[in-house]
């Protein structure tokens, strides 16, 4: 049992380690983007054409592959309002698996509808308006993102019942 632990553990640092590089690199593609459009424009009078539709793309990626690793960290929003008022070691430990499994859920649901939506999508072929570039690169972070927080959830709730 504590072999598949290990694996699920080099898993989910191999995953963290490409979220890292992957929030930092589309950061910097992000602000070097803007930087360049706003000099272009502002400076020099001459936009570059279609900067704005590549950038909406990766600032999808870049927030949902945040939000997955915002899990991992456990440095997403909580409301913890219930832990004011219980103070028994015990029912804190239920309440917060029990958590865990809500948003589990929830992370399920969304994953499943994106999924579909995607789908969809890629069978309408729906683009964007410049480039023509497909709606689902952008669109499916929303799927990538939703399953890595199931994983990051899951793992978390591993080491909650270890």
């Amino acid at each position: 049992m504590n072999r598949d632990f290990g694996f699920i553990n080099r898993v989910s640092d191999f995953i963290v380690s490409g979220e890292k590089v992957f929030i930092f690199l589309s950061g910097l593609f992000i602000s070097f983007a803007m930087f360049v459009q706003v000099l272009l424009r502002y400076v020099f009078s001459a936009p570059l054409f279609g900067i704005e539709e590549i950038s909406v793309l990766v600032v999808s990626w870049f927030y949902f592959i945040g939000s997955s690793y915002c899990v991992h960290d456990k440095s997403d929003i909580k409301v913890d309002i219930l832990f004011l008022f219980v103070k028994s070691p015990r029912i804190r430990m239920i309440c917060h698996k029990f958590s865990l499994v809500v948003s589990m859920i929830t992370a399920g649901i969304l994953f499943y509808y994106t999924l579909h939506y995607a789908l969809w999508m890629a069978e309408a072929h729906v683009t964007t308006p410049t480039f023509m570039i497909s709606q689902n690169v952008g669109f499916s972070a929303i799927v990538v993102g939703s399953a890595l927080m199931i994983f990051h959830l899951f793992n978390q709730l591993l080491k909650e019942f270890k």
